[in-house]
């Protein structure tokens, strides 16, 4: 999902999420109305998000972060050794099981994003929101986010990312979505998003698709 500052991008999540009721309109998950369920209720209903800011439990271990989102996750594991071992788990794929016991206030950004990755996975969502997970990354950074992404994606999980980084949107997405002041701009494959005249003049710009041309 794509658009311009303030498109409304990070609200249509807290929508989907329960975090705000919408206005009018309805959000339907796998043949359910979820309109305005609380947030506990969408995650136990499948759907989980990342926060733009990370938002890391910082008086708690890592481990002990994630194992927040498996006890109030889709399902309900039972036991502190089950816990710890589904959390075990999240955070193995997310490649930071090494700092497993190290307090969450001290790791790096890039580290923080993977936490905040792993608390939302253990939740076990089957769609999973990620709002620009890759900002405020370095280059190796982002490249191994976006790889954590497909391998995410290869395991089932339904993923819809907010994200500024053109080159990274058109590197994994399958179908982009373009937000602008609220409404829907455009939908569809990233090849067409690309050319879309609409997308370029509220959106990518001129330079930046010429600048993208000459590096293929």
């Amino acid at each position: 999902m794509i658009g311009p500052n303030g498109a409304g991008k990070t609200t249509l999540f807290s929508i989907i999420a329960g975090s705000l009721a919408p206005t009018s309109g309805a959000v339907a998950f796998r043949g359910r109305d979820v309109t305005g369920v609380k947030p506990f209720e969408a995650v136990r209903a499948g759907i989980a998000r990342t926060h733009q800011i990370v938002r890391p439990f910082k008086s708690m271990t890592v481990l002990e972060n994630v194992e927040v989102g498996v006890r109030f996750g889709r399902n309900k594991v039972r036991g502190s050794a089950a816990v710890r071992q589904e959390a075990e788990k999240a955070l193995e794929l997310v490649g930071i099981a090494h700092a497993a016991n190290t307090s969450a206030a001290n790791l790096c950004v890039g580290d923080q994003k993977r936490l905040e990755l792993a608390r939302t996975l253990a939740a076990q969502p089957e769609l999973l929101l990620c709002d620009e997970v890759c900002s405020g990354l370095t280059e190796n950074e982002m490249l191994s986010v976006l790889e954590l992404l497909c391998r995410i994606r290869q395991l089932g999980t339904t993923i819809v990312f907010i994200e500024h980084n053109l080159k990274a949107i058109l590197s994994i997405c399958d179908r982009i979505l373009v937000l602008n002041f609220g409404q829907k701009l455009a939908e569809g494959p990233p090849g067409e998003i690309q050319n879309d005249p609409s997308v370029i003049e509220a959106y990518i710009g001129k330079t930046v698709v010429a600048e993208m041309e000459r590096e293929r």
